[in-house]
């Protein structure tokens, strides 16, 4: 990335080697691993969220900021969810969507 005398940035990427695709990360590439900031604990931070994790099972769905689900992709992966687990079960769901009428 340098070019006619010009120092490349160095870029930061919340990554570690080991579990990315491989590749050969050039030297303004640094592979820092996740960057998080210092929490408080989420029984301190959020109790009635820490009381709700606790009911049960719980299965978080991240696929990312920039997924967008349409209104039958939503209802294909909670017909998903619900067939995965046993009806009886505590297990429980945190999956966070845009505001959809379902």
């Amino acid at each position: 990335m340098k070019s006619a005398g010009i120092r490349a940035a160095h870029v930061i990427c919340p990554s570690v080697h080991e579990i990315d695709f491989p590749l050969v990360a050039p030297d303004w590439l640094g592979l820092y691993g996740p960057i998080v900031l210092d929490t408080a604990a989420i029984e301190t931070s959020d109790p009635e969220l820490y009381r709700w994790l606790n009911r049960g099972n719980t299965v978080i769905v991240c696929m990312g900021t920039h997924f967008h689900y349409s209104e039958s992709q939503v209802k294909a992966v909670i017909g998903g969810f619900l067939g995965a687990i046993d009806r009886d079960s505590n297990t429980q769901f945190l999956w966070k969507l845009p505001n959809l009428r379902v």
